[in-house]
């Protein structure tokens, strides 16, 4: 029985993809269309450029932002050297 159930789930995989194919590759279709043959090819093409700026201005600040609220393994670990310092004092004391 579990074979029935993944083949289910692998038609229906196949059938998403072809889906998808199909929907970018007229997307792609219409994309052309409006970017050479038609009166709107400036603005589509300002509107791709800006897009395109747009994600890769994105990226850069998800990584940034990524960057500065990463914790590093001072403040990981609660008060960094201290905690050493109390642990190498109370050895001291044994």
């Amino acid at each position: 029985m579990e074979a029935r159930g993944r083949g289910r789930g692998r038609r229906s995989s196949k059938g998403t993809g072809i889906a998808l194919l199909v929907a970018s590759i007229g997307a792609f279709i219409v994309y052309a269309y409006f970017l050479l043959a038609s009166q709107w090819s400036i603005i589509v093409l300002q509107l791709t450029v800006l897009a395109a700026v747009a994600a890769l201005v994105a990226v850069l600040a998800w990584i940034g932002y990524t960057i500065a609220t990463a914790q590093t393994p001072d403040t990981a670990t609660g008060s960094g050297n201290n905690n050493n310092n109390s642990s190498n004092n109370s050895n001291a004391k044994l």
